[in-house]
């Protein structure tokens, strides 16, 4: 008996662009996109994003039920972005008691750019401010937890190594011996991808790396 297909929505909003990706999984594996939508609105995705999903959605002619998973972007990148996609989420995962599956940005640019499974990997995502954020891992071992650094502070720790992959935005910093071009910021089709070969996260968290840079005014003292 041949197996139905199932169904992955990808929520990404932790770049200045929002997008919104369906795929359909088959047995033994193969991944198709079915749909895919944008809003290139910074900072104000909560406005589009459930538009953007519904459109998805009615566009294959598929149920929100019908979904096996939602993959959601958790960051790190713009904080607002990722709040408001872990929010749009866990709504609509208790509305219909479809599952959630976080997909971190490092993950999705991986997955983008086809990155190998083994050797040193460096996986960067601009962090404004002259810095980017950064994981590395060898095989399936993190060898740097996701941090910030500048660019040639990176080049610098590994100008001696071998490195198979570096993936991100261009840098001329970064000149050591590998490269890996992929995306600048992470899509709803890598998440979706990720989604669809992981288990259900029971509560997502976001990976912000860095505090939000807030500053709050301290009260006037009263004379």
């Amino acid at each position: 008996m041949n197996q139905k297909p199932s169904y992955f929505l990808g929520i990404e909003t932790s770049g200045p662009v929002g997008t919104v990706a369906l795929i359909r999984a088959e047995e033994g594996g193969s991944l198709t996109l079915l749909g895919r939508r944008e809003s290139a609105v910074r900072n104000a995705h909560g406005e589009a994003l459930l538009p953007l999903v519904d459109a998805v959605l009615q566009e294959a002619g598929i149920p929100l039920r019908a979904l096996s998973a939602i993959g959601v972007g958790v960051g790190p990148g713009s904080f607002t972005g990722i709040r408001v996609a872990l929010g749009t989420a866990i709504g609509l995962r208790l509305a219909t008691g479809v599952p959630l599956v976080a997909v971190d940005a490092f993950d999705a640019l991986e997955e983008a750019a086809g990155a190998p499974s083994s050797g040193v990997v460096i996986t960067v995502i601009d962090a404004l401010r002259g810095e980017v954020f950064v994981r590395i891992r060898d095989g399936n071992q993190t060898f740097k937890e996701p941090s910030t650094a500048t660019a040639a502070a990176i080049d610098a720790q590994f100008a001696d190594h071998s490195v198979a992959a570096i993936i991100g935005p261009p840098s001329e910093s970064l000149t050591t011996q590998a490269s890996l071009r992929a995306a600048d910021e992470p899509d709803a089709v890598a998440v979706a991808r990720v989604a669809a070969r992981r288990s259900p996260t029971d509560e997502p968290e976001p990976l912000y790396v860095r505090p939000p840079d807030i500053s709050v005014a301290k009260p006037k003292k009263q004379n």
